[in-house]
């Protein structure tokens, strides 16, 4: 599954692809911004999360100079061969 994003000049694509079908059920996701030279990927498996290389600069105008983001998967196969998953994006800000 392949997404994009647009907005304040950016463009953001995220494409996420099931890795395996078995007990092991793993998301490779890839995020691409050719403006700020972002091209990340990682394999997850359910519950897990990434750090993004990428350190935000500004959310609704404070700094965030303390902070990370990162990527967290949630995958569950329901009856037969149908998967719900889940991509999130998780802001973690530490105060010093």
């Amino acid at each position: 599954m392949k997404c994009v994003a647009k907005g304040n000049g950016h463009k953001l694509t995220m494409t996420v692809e099931l890795k395996k079908c078995d007990e092991h059920l793993m998301l490779a996701v890839t995020l691409k911004e050719p403006q700020n030279d972002m091209d990340w990927s990682h394999t997850l498996r359910d519950g897990e999360k990434a750090k993004l290389p990428y350190r935000p600069k500004s959310l609704g105008g404070g700094s965030l100079s303390h902070a990370s983001f990162f990527i967290k998967v949630g995958i569950k196969k329901t009856n037969g061969s149908n998967f719900i998953y889940t991509v999130s994006t998780l802001l973690v800000i530490c105060d010093l």
